[in-house]
């Protein structure tokens, strides 16, 4: 009885033994499980972060650049107003310049510049009637023959006074309308438009 009694004792001790290192091991894979889910736990909040960091600073780089391109497009417009604006001082100019004692001269350069540009010969010369009474018999004769001097071209011209709404200037064409020189003070204006843009711009900014 008491060998038997020894042999359960022995093998109650040897399956507590067997239950403590079963347990033990178990406790140590379940920690060592519960540290590599920790870790992997924290690298994933690590990478959630950067990439929330990176979308927000994506997003931040985005408005930024909406901000700049917006302010280029404000300023580039502001500076296009400012520029028409200061285009429609000097048209307002322009129609100042009818009142000046150069004005006489001035039209009758832009004939002879016209005339000249579409080669002379028979010309028609397209006008205001406020400026009727700068143009004598005489002025017309002597633009006649600088045209014809420098085209070499014998050069006649007719006056027809019935153009409206200009500041000034004419229009030099053929008789036979084939082809035209636009001298109108507004047309120069515009023709230099773009040449003068730029210098403007200097100016201005």
């Amino acid at each position: 009885m008491n060998g038997l009694q020894k042999m359960i004792r022995q093998i109650k001790e040897k399956a507590e033994k067997e239950r403590k290192s079963i347990l033990e091991k178990a406790e140590a894979e379940a920690d060592k499980k519960i540290s590599r889910a920790e870790e992997k736990a924290e690298n994933e909040k690590e990478k959630i972060m950067e990439k929330g960091r990176s979308e927000a600073e994506k997003e931040k780089q985005r408005i930024l650049a909406s901000a700049r391109s917006k302010k280029r497009q404000e300023k580039l417009k502001a500076r296009e107003e400012i520029i028409q604006e200061t285009f429609e001082k000097a048209k307002d100019e322009l129609s100042k310049l009818r009142k000046s004692d150069d004005y006489p001269e001035i039209l009758k350069d832009l004939i002879i510049e016209g005339g000249k540009s579409i080669g002379g010969k028979d010309l028609k010369v397209l006008m205001s009637e406020k400026d009727k009474n700068l143009i004598s018999e005489k002025s017309k004769s002597e633009m006649e023959e600088k045209i014809s001097e420098k085209t070499g071209e014998e050069t006649s011209i007719e006056m027809d006074f019935t153009l409206t709404e200009i500041n000034g200037g004419a229009i030099i064409q053929r008789k036979n309308g084939n082809i035209a020189c636009d001298n109108t003070l507004e047309a120069r204006l515009e023709r230099q438009k773009d040449s003068l843009r730029k210098e403007v711009a200097q100016i201005l900014f």
